[in-house]
Parts: C-alpha cells; sequence; structure tokens
C-alpha cells in the first residue's frame, strides 16, 4: 500500500506507524462503545 500510494502512505506512517501503539473503537449492537489498543506492525510494506 505504502508503495502504490505514497501520500496514503505518508498519513499512515505518521498517523498509526510512528506513535507506535492506537486506540481503535468500535460501538457494540447496542450501542455501546468498545475501543481496544492495537500495535500497528508493517511486513513487506504491508500495515
Amino acid at each position: 500500500m505504502m508503495d502504490s500510494q505514497p501520500a496514503l502512505g505518508a498519513v499512515v506512517r505518521e498517523k498509526l506507524v510512528e506513535p507506535g501503539a492506537l486506540l481503535v473503537g468500535t460501538t457494540r449492537k447496542d450501542g455501546t462503545a468498545r475501543i481496544s489498543g492495537a500495535e500497528p506492525l508493517i511486513m513487506d510494506g504491508q500495515v
């Protein structure tokens, strides 16, 4: 992804990879929030 779309790849690296950890938020069927920690990894240029 980062090689085929360099502008998007730069945003992904800046916002997701460089901080080293991020929070992913979703909502359950009943409308309550679910927040999980995640660590993005890059292998062979792929997130």
